[in-house]
């Protein structure tokens, strides 16, 4: 155990040291960037909630981060000829949450600076590449169509897809989303685990790719039922 988590954290500063790196080098290249059309701190959220106000401030504290001058908040910030700023953003951007991952419903971490940025780019690597570059989340209609389809509600071929990642707790699927290649797999194989393998652009026109042999089954939490109304 203990070998394990000394393993785990020359990894972890290792990765934190290579993306400052990266970072620095890349800020370089940014010093003749254009200025931006707007500013950061207008891409804050608008939260609700006991801990609304918290968040906000956390988010606004974010806004204000050096990082943010070099690596673009959001792709309606640049300038068509902003190429260093493209490339940053294409890069280590993150449109949806943010390159400290403040933007989340939960923010995934209270502490902003460079570590939490480079920990947020391993889990999430080249978000907005996958997602706006070669992906088409930005598509404000999404295709999705079924090359071939077998679940529990039966096989079906060169038909309407579904929006989602697997059809089914069993099941395999070869699709077209937005036009782009899809092929997914889902089996339960003891008690509560499943394999999970998906590879291509997912409905959303994402590009992923996950491979889980050993996934645990999220239960469901009951629905709560009102009690009947009493019979006059």
């Amino acid at each position: 155990m203990i070998r394990t988590a000394v393993t785990r954290a020359v990894v972890w500063t290792t990765i934190r040291y290579w993306h400052c790196c990266a970072v620095l080098g890349c800020a370089l290249l940014a010093t003749s960037c254009a200025s931006y059309k707007v500013p950061t701190s207008s891409f804050t959220r608008q939260y609700t909630g006991e801990n609304a106000a918290h968040y906000a401030a956390l988010e606004q504290r974010a806004a204000r981060h050096p990082l943010y001058e070099v690596i673009p908040r959001h792709r309606s910030q640049l300038r068509w000829y902003d190429a260093p700023h493209w490339l940053l953003w294409g890069l280590w951007g993150n449109d949806d949450n943010g390159i400290f991952g403040e933007s989340q419903r939960v923010p995934y971490s209270t502490n902003i600076h460079t570590g939490t940025c480079a920990l947020w780019a391993t889990r999430n690597p080249l978000h907005n590449f996958s997602f706006y570059v070669i992906g088409s989340a930005h598509w404000k209609r999404h295709y999705n169509a079924v090359v071939f389809s077998a679940s529990r509600e039966g096989v079906r071929a060169f038909a309407r897809g579904k929006e989602t990642v697997f059809d089914s707790d069993n099941a395999f699927k070869i699709a077209f989303n937005d036009f782009k290649p899809f092929v997914s797999l889902q089996f339960a194989h003891f008690k509560n685990r499943r394999f999970q393998f998906y590879a291509g652009w997912r409905q959303r026109g994402n590009l992923g790719f996950k491979l889980r042999p050993w996934a645990k089954v999220r239960k469901q939490r009951p629905v709560a039922q009102a009690p009947p109304c009493p019979t006059p």
